[in-house]
């Protein structure tokens, strides 16, 4: 079993022009099963990150685990 570690940064960089976006996310991992000689099994996402990406809520948290402003 092999293991990336990919900065989530490097990821809004190259798949959504440093946009903070769950679209990232998923393009980078639609990219990763279509051009990496083995597709990931499995994906493990960790950090802060909240349900309420535009802080209606208050809690500063933002979506996938940053701002979206």
């Amino acid at each position: 079993m092999k293991v990336a570690l990919i900065d989530i940064e490097d990821l809004y960089d190259e798949f959504s022009f440093g946009n903070k976006s769950p679209k990232a996310i998923k393009d980078f991992l639609v990219s990763a099963k279509s051009n990496w000689r083995r597709a990931a099994r499995f994906v493990l996402l960790v950090g802060d990150a909240s349900l309420d990406p535009r802080n209606y809520l208050g809690s500063e948290v933002g979506l996938c685990a940053d701002e979206a402003n």
